[in-house]
């Protein structure tokens, strides 16, 4: 049997349109950090895909290795503002 692959996506807006509702649009208002991520780590085996600015993935990839994600886990996308 093949193994079952779970995905869990969570959208945080830190700037949402009036539009925009929480838990029909997006799941959280703003920005990823610590915290935010540090309550998604019940699964040792998990990997992190990052998306966004190279300090803002920067700061979250030294937080998940600084809570033993090893670094084959995270993978990023860079976009917007390089500094």
């Amino acid at each position: 049997m093949a193994a079952k692959v779970v995905i869990n996506l969570h959208i945080a807006y830190s700037r949402s349109l009036a539009k925009d509702k929480v838990g029909a649009h997006y799941d959280s208002a703003g920005r990823v950090d610590c915290d935010l991520i540090r309550s998604f780590m019940a699964i040792p085996e998990a990997h992190y895909l990052l998306c966004g600015s190279t300090p803002f993935m920067a700061d979250i990839q030294d937080a998940l290795e600084a809570h033993d994600i090893p670094s084959e886990g995270i993978h990023t996308e860079a976009f917007g503002p390089s500094q």
